[in-house]
């Protein structure tokens, strides 16, 4: 795991420890957040892609609730390219907890195009998504061709949950992290068949093992039942 993101982590689990309180009607939640979201990664090349750029578009993310319990979002990412969507370029997935899924695209630029990657996310329970920079709703930030692959951003969200366990388990009982965590690791794992060599292995019951720093062999850091 990549040690400068540490302390980010912590300070972001430590705003869930509120599932350790008693959890309040849906009426009085205050809204529920969104971590992580869209991207895409492709590539252009005249040989290669016929000139278009071609790769794959994906949301990893993870919904909850103020109380720092799962919630159901709906996310659609899609390309505008000079504030027009591209055909096939839109994916939309609804979950509870952890939202991952992809699909490959093709789109056409030409060098001074304006591309934008747009993400819509709607929360089940009607709160209101605002996205970073301030944007209600649907956000379309300006995107240079490329981006993270997909692996990178699941590694994060790996990370974020395994540090979101650790920091709730000085508070509250296994029984009460594991069935919010463990699906969420179930999940991840499922998507990226079982991990990614060299990083990270996730059994089929959500059990995390992290590859040793001595690169050789991997270290149980979360144990979800069965025990």
């Amino acid at each position: 795991m990549r040690a400068p993101r540490r302390a980010a982590l912590c300070a972001l689990a430590a705003t869930v420890l509120a599932a350790a309180a008693p959890i309040t009607p849906a009426s009085a939640d205050p809204g529920d957040t969104l971590r992580g979201g869209c991207g895409f990664d492709t590539e252009q090349s005249q040989i290669l892609t016929n000139g278009q750029n071609q790769g794959v578009i994906y949301v990893a993310a993870l919904s909850e609730e103020a109380s720092g319990l799962p919630s159901t979002a709906t996310v659609a990412c899609w390309i505008d390219v000079n504030g027009v969507e591209q055909p096939g370029t839109r994916l939309t997935t609804t979950a509870t907890g952890v939202v991952l899924n992809s699909a490959q695209i093709s789109f056409s630029s030409v060098e001074g195009d304006l591309i934008n990657e747009c993400q819509q996310v709607t929360f089940a329970d009607g709160s209101t998504w605002t996205a970073p920079d301030g944007n209600v709703g649907v956000d379309c930030p300006a995107v240079t061709v490329g981006g993270p692959p997909i692996i990178d951003e699941l590694i994060d969200l790996v990370e974020f949950l395994l540090e979101t366990a650790r920091t709730l388990a000085d508070s509250v009982t296994k029984s009460f992290i594991d069935p919010i965590v463990c699906p969420n690791f179930q999940t991840v794992g499922n998507f990226v068949g079982g991990g990614v060599l060299g990083v990270v292995r996730i059994h089929p019951d959500g059990d995390i093992y992290v590859a040793n720093v001595t690169g050789t062999g991997y270290t149980r850091e979360y144990n979800c039942p069965p025990y």
